[in-house]
């Protein structure tokens, strides 16, 4: 297993996340978890999240999944991020 894999499994507090309270239709969800970074080549992501998906890391028991994506745009030099709460 990787290391990444490896640190998708241990819990992570909103102080070492520097993050806020996440508010959804469904309810509010404080801002520490378990987080898995998409870093690195496409072939290492694919077996990693394959990887995740063996060891059922998204199971019965995840009250929500939530993606954020940042990006830089150096043409007009502008970040845009996006949070996707699901």
């Amino acid at each position: 297993r990787s290391a990444s894999v490896d640190r998708a499994f241990r819990y992570r507090s909103s102080d070492e996340l520097d993050t806020y309270l996440y508010v959804g239709e469904h309810g509010k969800y404080s801002s520490g978890g378990y987080v898995y970074e998409f870093r690195g080549s496409l072939a290492r992501l694919r077996e990693n999240l394959s990887a995740l998906h063996r060891f059922s890391w998204i199971d019965d028991r995840t009250r929500a999944v939530l993606i954020q994506v940042s990006l830089y745009n150096p043409n007009i030099q502008m970040f845009v991020s996006v949070t996707i709460l699901m």
